[in-house]
């Protein structure tokens, strides 16, 4: 038996060990950055939590990412929001699938963060970022986006209360055009989880909202429509998206979405 742990322990050593960390710095209030990579994956690290994965092989994760992919596909040439940066995993599939078909915005308001994101993903310094608040630049934007994406965390998985609030689910209305998506990564942690039947309640306000599994147990994606019903949306991302497995996979969990 104990041979048998020794095993184990020195096999999981040897799976660990591929895996080093290659950058780590402190950037404002404290927050530690690391990128941890090996061949095939580099991640982002904030304060010991995965934030980001970078796979350099493919475009897919197997991540929560992913399943923001079919929502890219809703409009031919999208004008897309990004709220929440990591190390640009959203922006390096976005990229990847409609290159500079799709224009792209990103707010993020952690400039230590941006700073450390454009210095270890390249493909992140062409983009256009702006450092500051994702609810206030919402704000004062009109009728300006496709599809706005959510994927805004504080410390301990926390969304941030801004976020869930009656005006950023006004002003968010205001900022998507006709047929616009706000598209939603919630966790659903013990804290999200108690402010979930209130948020949902303020979605329905001014939203078609629909749940799609992401891919691990608890992980969400609201997505949130204006004026597309899911049989609409589920036409449109057929007829645009290639077949592939991954992207059978994703379709598969959209045609399981469910309306809240």
């Amino acid at each position: 038996m104990r041979r048998a742990r020794f095993r184990s322990l020195a096999a999981l050593d040897s799976i660990v060990s591929v895996f080093r960390v290659r950058h780590e710095e402190r950037v404002s209030a404290g927050v530690k950055l690391q990128v941890v990579e090996n061949d095939n994956v580099k991640m982002l690290k904030i304060d010991g939590v995965t934030q980001s994965i970078i796979n350099k092989k493919s475009l897919y994760t197997r991540g929560y990412w992913d399943y923001f992919i079919p929502t890219f596909y809703l409009q031919k040439n999208p004008t897309v929001l990004l709220i929440g940066l990591g190390l640009g995993t959203s922006v390096c599939q976005l990229r990847g699938l409609l290159g500079r078909r799709a224009k792209l915005e990103i707010v993020e308001k952690n400039g230590g963060l941006v700073d450390f994101s454009i210095r270890h993903n390249t493909g992140l310094r062409h983009e256009k970022i702006k450092i500051g608040d994702g609810a206030a630049y919402v704000s004062e934007r009109k009728r300006a986006y496709d599809l706005i994406v959510l994927d805004a965390y504080e410390r301990g998985g926390i969304i941030p209360e801004k976020f869930l609030s009656q005006a950023f689910i006004k002003n968010a209305d205001a900022a998507l055009k006709k047929e616009g998506i706000l598209a939603i990564n919630y966790a659903m942690n013990f804290r999200n989880a108690f402010k979930f039947s209130r948020f949902k309640k303020l979605l329905k306000k001014r939203f078609k909202i629909y749940a799609v599994s992401a891919g691990a147990p608890g992980m969400l994606i609201i997505i949130c429509s204006k004026s597309i019903n899911k049989e609409a949306m589920l036409d449109t991302v057929r007829g645009r998206m290639r077949v592939d497995e991954s992207n059978a996979a994703l379709l598969k969990e959209y045609e399981l979405m469910r309306t809240l």
